[in-house]
C-alpha cells in the first residue's frame, strides 16, 4: 500500500510495516502516539482482500488483561 505513507496519522508507519509481512495470522505492534503508547492490532478478514486494523491505548489493554486474569483467578 503506497499511499499509506501519505496519511498524517501516528499509526500509518507501523501499519505499513505490519502489512508488508502480513499473512493469515493476526499481528500486533506498539507505537508512540502524541499522548501515550498505542497497540496496533491487524488481522485479515477471511474470504476478502481486506484487513481490520485497530489501535488502542496499551495501558487500557494491560488494565483489561489484569482485570480478566483476576476474575479467572477467583473462579
Amino acid at each position: 500500500m503506497e499511499n499509506l505513507a501519505e496519511v498524517p496519522l501516528p499509526m500509518a508507519a507501523p501499519l505499513k510495516s505490519l502489512l508488508s509481512g502480513i499473512g493469515n495470522q493476526p499481528l500486533e505492534t506498539t507505537f508512540d502516539s502524541n499522548d501515550s503508547e498505542q497497540t496496533l492490532l491487524v488481522q485479515a478478514i477471511p474470504g476478502s482482500p481486506w484487513y481490520l486494523a485497530s489501535s488502542l491505548p496499551t495501558s487500557l489493554l494491560k488494565a483489561q488483561s489484569y482485570n480478566m486474569l483476576t476474575r479467572l483467578g477467583l473462579v
